[in-house]
């Protein structure tokens, strides 16, 4: 059985711990530990757009990895174009794709929350983004 959850708009700027870039306009989602879990640390992760066609859209897809208590992030886990995961996956519908995969065996581990961002590198129209997680058969 699977889950969706919606993603709001980046409230406040997200400090990029790799690049240590600001992260300014777009949209975050923070799953906790207790998801995975609920998902044996098996999740496969589809982002949905109505509005969005992927194969066009200038987005960068970040996640990283937080500690349970604090929300510190810890490690990040992904970091690509969204038009250049498109086209590598070969996405049949341009409004829907798979996440780029993460470490679940850290999220396991560790019990990490995970930080999902999407930057807008434009200033494109207001987007409803809806991640659903399902366990990898």
């Amino acid at each position: 059985m699977s889950a969706q959850f919606k993603f709001s708009r980046i409230s406040e700027p997200i400090q990029d711990t790799i690049l240590g870039e600001t992260i300014q306009k777009g949209y975050q989602l923070s799953i906790p530990f207790e998801i995975f879990q609920q998902y044996n640390f098996k999740a496969e992760m589809k982002l949905y757009c109505p509005t969005v066609d992927f194969y066009k859209s200038p987005f960068v897809l970040h996640a990283w990895s937080q500690t349970y208590f604090t929300g510190q992030l810890v490690k990040k886990e992904t970091h690509i174009h969204s038009v250049e995961w498109a086209i590598a996956n070969e996405i049949k519908q341009s409004s829907a794709m798979y996440w780029p995969p993460i470490q679940q065996s850290d999220i396991e581990e560790f019990s990490y929350c995970m930080l999902f961002v999407i930057e807008s590198l434009d200033d494109s129209d207001e987007c409803e983004f809806i991640l659903e997680i399902d366990e990898i058969n």
